[in-house]
């Protein structure tokens, strides 16, 4: 019975994301550096916080927008921008790539 209600309650708060900021410099180099729960922030974040970009590494940043859950995929959900601060397509390699910053 407390088993059900719980799972009512995750249902009905299924609404929840979390925006992550995962850093990439090529297949199989990624780093998640951090998320955050509001979209219009987590851009600023990587738009103009030196930090990310101050190792001059990584080749683009992808904010990509995770639902609450357990294994949780949601398709067409990433934003990624390169180390010019333009928005782009994922390169071909990254284009069927889904959780890219929680796995």
């Amino acid at each position: 019975m407390k088993i059900e209600k719980n799972l009512k309650m995750t249902q009905k708060d299924a609404n929840k994301y979390i925006y992550t900021i995962t850093m990439v410099k090529d297949l199989g180099k990624v780093r998640c550096i951090g998320y955050y729960f509001d979209l219009d922030f987590t851009i600023m974040v990587v738009l103009y916080d030196p930090m990310i970009w101050e190792e001059d590494y990584y080749k683009y940043a992808v904010i990509e927008c995770v639902p609450e859950g357990t294994y949780p995929v949601k398709l067409n959900n990433q934003i990624w921008i390169d180390n010019n601060g333009d928005i782009i397509d994922p390169p071909d390699q990254f284009k069927n790539t889904i959780c890219i910053g929680v796995g």
